[in-house]
């Protein structure tokens, strides 16, 4: 009898540790994750280097091109990013930058907005939660490299979070 008493008990405490999902410090998603990936505020959220940016509803913007959605937001008054995503983005599917999606980070001069630098992303992904006629939504993640030539280092955004009105 005491052998099975604790054989359900070795047994309930693996279930029990093996449903916990670990959390992740690099705000990377959990591969095991079904929904969302982290906690996100609309328009856009996101974290610049360990920095958190919350662009407000003027800051950021929506445009339809050929096949794509674009979401251009300005992380402040000389730093931008234009995010595009595939049209026939479906919901709950990951997309990998650089194949699938595209993200581009450009800092801009004082004068006519010359664009001094511009970064792309290299690896990370984003999915999808929303993709209909009013609205699209997701979360992203992915580290930014120079383009122009010399290495600058890397601009790491995770936790990054978009809800945007396409009307």
């Amino acid at each position: 009898m005491f052998k099975k008493i604790l054989s359900v008990a070795v047994m309930a405490t693996a279930l029990f540790f093996s449903s916990c999902e670990k959390s992740n410090i690099n705000g990377e998603p959990n591969s095991s994750s079904s929904g969302a990936w982290w906690a996100g505020t609309a328009p856009m959220s996101l974290e610049v280097n360990g920095a958190l940016k919350v662009p407000g509803t003027d800051f950021v913007k929506y445009a339809h091109t050929p096949g794509f959605h674009n979401i251009i937001f300005f992380v402040d008054y000389t730093k931008n990013v234009l995010f595009s995503i595939p049209e026939y983005a479906i919901p709950g599917m990951v997309y990998t930058f650089p194949d699938k999606v595209s993200i581009e980070y450009k800092e801009l001069g004082n004068v006519n907005n010359l664009v001094l630098s511009t970064y792309k992303a290299s690896n990370g992904g984003v999915k999808i939660t929303i993709n209909n006629t009013d609205v699209i939504e997701g979360y992203f993640y992915t580290d930014l490299k120079w383009v122009n030539g010399n290495d600058y280092g890397t601009i790491e955004i995770r936790k990054g979070y978009f809800k945007v009105n396409k009307k």
